[in-house]
């Protein structure tokens, strides 16, 4: 898989929005924009999305402290479907 330009975008709305779901500081958040921003720009052009977003999701954790900034988006889609889960078995079952 090859990363092109468009994907730097990404890459950094990517980083961006796991800051916000790890913390409200703004000030932690710009800290792994720019860290994030200062890997980019050094990182082997070969490096696939799949690596770079990985390096995305330890910056986050590492620069938040927090180690699962999905946990709560997780959390309320599992009972979103759970919730929705008779139904479903229902249909399939036939």
């Amino acid at each position: 898989m090859k990363t092109y330009l468009e994907c730097f975008p990404c890459f950094l709305r990517q980083a961006l929005e796991a800051a916000r779901l790890a913390t409200s500081d703004e000030a932690i958040q710009r800290m792994v924009l720019n860290q994030v921003m200062f890997n980019l720009c050094r990182m082997n052009p070969r490096t696939s999305p799949p690596q770079i977003g990985r390096f995305i999701h330890k910056t986050v954790k590492e620069l938040s402290h927090c180690s699962d900034p999905y946990k709560e988006v997780k959390s309320e889609y599992n009972h979103l479907i759970l919730r929705k889960y008779p139904g479903l078995k229902g249909i399939v079952e036939g």
